[in-house]
């Protein structure tokens, strides 16, 4: 086996094939290329990285539905679908509403593209962009309603779960700052005392990444949930305080709450919890 410099392809907007790419041995001044893994010393070994994440590569409606607090009660549905559409196409937008249809001040919208969603999301680091008929609204990704209540707080660190032996600590690392852009950060796996992996660990955001707020990343993260890395997968989650358990279920597939393209499946938010709308549930009234 051959040790080869490497380096992570990433496309724009994160869509489309996402992989590492082999490059030949290096044969330039400066380098040394083995032919057996372990004579390679510890610190000049390259960190190995191959990723695929299926959700963001299938444009996975989750990662573009967003949910939006704090509306003008006068605000109405043409004004609401207006301030989102400068950021590419909208394929669904609502303003919940009650029994007498008058706005409860929350909706949701969802993009076309996970880019446009991204895009929208950047923006709230400039309070002065996302403010419709005079008041500043609250913009972030619906989490879905199977995720237990403790995934739908705001939190800067991260449960990471199924981590499997070659999986360090400095790949990880490389892996969240490739993918998510987050550059400070602490990631710590727990071993037992002979230094064999448990199997979890941790990764808590020190600072917001140059384009999203901290919580805004943590909640990308765990609504991809379920992370290919080096050939194996890993589960994320919001890290839950120390008198909660995180033995709950992950979710199966795309059942549940989500009940077709465009539509609004059930999410649960600090508002309350919603049905859906395309099947099954509906918002009443509608």
């Amino acid at each position: 086996k051959q040790w080869y410099q490497r380096r992570v392809a990433i496309t724009a907007g994160m869509e489309g094939e996402q992989h590492a790419t082999e490059v030949a041995p290096a044969q330039s001044e400066g380098f040394e290329t083995y032919n057996d893994a372990t004579a390679v010393p510890a610190e000049t070994k390259p960190v190995q990285i191959e990723w695929k994440i299926t959700k963001i590569e299938e444009n996975a409606e989750e990662l573009r539905k967003l949910f939006v607090g704090g509306l003008n009660r006068e605000t109405t549905d043409e004004q609401f679908r207006e301030h989102f559409s400068k950021y590419g196409e909208v394929i669904d937008s609502i303003i919940i509403r009650d029994e007498n249809k008058l706005s409860r001040g929350f909706g949701f919208v969802t993009f076309g593209t996970i880019e446009a969603t991204d895009t929208c999301i950047k923006d709230k680091k400039d309070e002065s962009i996302h403010v419709m008929q005079g008041k500043k609204v609250d913009i972030k990704r619906a989490i879905p309603k199977e995720l237990p209540p403790s995934q739908h707080d705001s939190r800067d660190k991260v449960f990471l779960g199924g981590i499997k032996d070659g999986i360090t600590e400095e790949i990880l690392g490389k892996y969240f700052e490739d993918v998510f852009g987050i550059k400070e950060k602490t990631v710590s796996l727990k071993r037992d005392p002979e230094g064999k992996l448990k199997g979890f660990g941790f990764l808590t955001l020190d600072a917001d990444t140059d384009d999203m707020l901290k919580s805004d990343v943590v909640d990308k993260i765990i609504i991809v949930e379920r992370h290919n890395l080096n050939g194996t997968q890993f589960h994320a989650k919001k890290a839950a305080p120390k008198n909660q358990s995180y033995n709950y279920r992950g979710r199966g597939g795309h059942g549940g709450g989500y009940r077709g393209r465009g539509g609004f499946g059930g999410y649960q938010q600090p508002y309350g919890q919603m049905g859906g709308r395309g099947g099954g549930n509906r918002y009443q009234p509608y």
